[in-house]
């Protein structure tokens, strides 16, 4: 014992995570080491940093984090005794990424097709929002490239171990799934069917800008099947509620897929966290 205080773990110790973010893509050894020693000290702690909610799954002592590359975290925890007195663990840091060498590579691997896919993607962002809805078909493949490229995107990076450009490949699928869809207008030439997909986009959108807000404040998140459920039971009650006005819903729904769409690669060219959203 210390001071009266036991240092069994069942003498009533409590254990509470706390993190901390740092200011984006800052890589300066005094913003690293202020970070730290704002973590040293328990009131520094408590005023500077959040409390990382217990996990619903797995160990007690252990805690989930999304993680985002370039942008720095510290983390540290405060153990109470049930006498008042308080220990603070050492610190820890990550940016998420390697920066020994190279900060460049906590971003984006700027290839030249990446470069030219942002540049393109703007452009296209800007035509969608403010005359997308005038261009129907063209509107109708744009989005259908998008849900497709994202689709395939992840399934790319989850199931494929090999090296390869995911990006490319998810371009690739998602123009051909672009077609597909366009040509749903001419089978069907149903305006519900057409405009579920800009609709669906737009509502992911949503969902996924109101989890980023709350992330970290809801542990039932850490579960996959509690997000994935959430997510789109969310996303499909936006879409069912816009459908009995589907020319208005699609308007709307082409300018803030389209906004969204223009601010991403700027977001990704200065390493904003705008590109983590979605």
């Amino acid at each position: 014992p210390y001071n009266g205080t036991s240092c069994d773990p069942r003498s009533g110790l409590k254990h509470t995570f706390y993190h901390a973010f740092i200011p984006e893509w800052d890589f300066t050894e005094e913003t690293y080491f202020t970070s730290i020693m704002n973590m040293m000290t328990y009131d520094s702690v408590v005023d500077r940093s959040y409390v990382a909610v217990e996990s619903p799954t797995g160990p007690p002592f252990q805690r989930l984090f999304s993680s985002y590359r370039g942008i720095g975290r510290v983390f540290t925890i405060v153990a109470k005794a049930p006498s008042g007195a308080v220990s603070v663990y050492v610190p820890t840091f990550t940016y998420s990424c390697n920066t020994t060498y190279n900060t460049a590579t906590c971003g984006l691997m700027m290839t030249t097709f990446v470069k030219v896919e942002n540049a393109l993607l703007a452009f296209i962002g800007l035509f969608i929002c403010f005359k997308g809805h005038r261009y129907y078909l063209t509107n109708l493949f744009i989005m259908g490239s998008i849900t497709g490229t994202f689709v395939s995107y992840v399934f790319l990076v989850k199931y494929v171990t090999t090296e390869v450009d995911f990006i490319m490949i998810a371009t690739v699928i998602g123009m051909v799934f672009g077609i597909i869809w366009t040509s749903t207008w001419w089978c069907l030439h149903s305006p519900i069917l057409s405009v579920l997909i800009p609709l669906f986009n737009c509502f992911c959108l949503v969902t996924a800008i109101l989890y980023s807000i709350v992330r970290d404040m809801l542990p039932v998140f850490e579960s996959d099947v509690n997000y994935w459920v959430t997510f789109f039971s969310l996303s499909l009650v936006f879409l069912f509620l816009s459908l009995p006005r589907p020319l208005a819903s699609n308007v709307a729904a082409s300018s803030v897929v389209g906004a969204y769409m223009t601010v991403v690669p700027i977001a990704i060219s200065i390493g904003s966290s705008i590109a983590y959203v979605f």
